[in-house]
């Protein structure tokens, strides 16, 4: 794959995902400045999640007979305009109505991406630099948006959704690649150590070893105990996903399963608020380390008879 359009799909998913390094911002912005209560602001971005879910969903089941480029570039174009639209608005509806939108069309591009990473020739790799791309692109966006909306008021929120899908509508439009292209060396550890170790050992070991990390961080008492932890929670988590993402897009080479990985993703940031609310109000923060365990033994318990092919 041309560098190029390796660049594009990285483009791409840092727009897609746009709610992993803005979600706190985004809720934020809509309770200061939009004067939305906590429960408002969370159901704005829960729908703008949902959408994008269920468009994900519906993508990847179809991603072999779709125009990938065509949708791509209409997909980020789409929540584009969405976004300036929602500079005008100040009630809840209008701006539910479309998050909602926004979030369906932005579902079916970051499908569309990941379906093409999971067709192309090297899609672990292709995948750790897009995920090494997010979390520069997360600490890029951390670092001008707040004192944009600080300075400019809640308008420089939606603006700036709007000028990043733009910019990814763009560089698709101009680089999107051919799905079966061969992916662009440069890459992080995990892609580094593509086969080494197995995935599937990878996927089956990484849950566990989060659960023991969220154990960490909910019963800590020591912030000697607690900062060390933290800051390799994420970096286990993306570590880990790399590799499930290189493993099912292996054993599935339409790319379908790699397509509905924005549905896997989303559809935890949609319910994570819900839920931890919950556990914390009706129990402590501890319960949330217990649901991290029971959570890893469902993904071992899953993954377990679905890689032993893969082997």
């Amino acid at each position: 794959m041309a560098r190029t359009g390796a660049a594009a799909l990285v483009v791409g998913q840092c727009a897609g995902l746009v709610d992993l390094g803005a979600l706190p911002v985004w809720v934020g912005a809509l309770i200061a400045h939009f004067g939305f209560g906590p429960r408002e602001a969370g159901a704005q971005v829960t729908l703008f999640l949902i959408g994008a879910v269920l468009a994900s969903l519906l993508t990847a089941r179809n991603l072999t007979r779709l125009p990938r480029k065509a949708l791509t570039v209409a997909g980020f174009a789409l929540p584009a305009l969405v976004f300036v639209l929602a500079t005008r608005q100040s009630t809840f509806l209008p701006l539910a109505v479309l998050h909602l939108l926004g979030g369906m069309a932005n579902g079916v591009a970051l499908s569309l991406v990941h379906g093409t990473m999971g067709r192309s020739g090297k899609p672990h790799r292709l995948f750790a630099i897009a995920g090494a791309g997010l979390g520069l692109f997360g600490a890029i966006y951390m670092g001008t948006v707040p004192p944009l909306l600080i300075k400019h008021g809640g308008a420089a929120l939606f603006l700036g959704f709007g000028a990043i899908m733009a910019v990814a509508a763009l560089a698709t439009l101009l680089a999107f690649p051919d799905a079966r292209a061969r992916a662009a060396g440069p890459a992080p550890l995990a892609a580094r150590l593509e086969r080494r170790p197995p995935a599937h050992r990878v996927v089956m070991a990484g849950p566990e070893v989060q659960a023991v990390l969220a154990l960490a961080l909910t019963f800590a008492t020591a912030f000697s105990v607690w900062a060390p932890v933290a800051t390799v929670f994420a970096t286990v988590q993306v570590f880990t996903h790399t590799f499930a993402f290189g493993l099912l897009a292996r054993m599935d080479r339409s790319g379908r399963a790699a397509a509905a990985t924005p549905a896997m993703l989303m559809i935890g940031s949609a319910l994570d608020p819900i839920v931890d609310g919950v556990l914390i109000e009706g129990f402590s923060i501890g319960a949330l380390g217990i649901m991290a365990v029971l959570i890893a033994g469902l993904s071992v318990t899953c993954f377990a008879p679905g890689t032993r092919g893969a082997r």
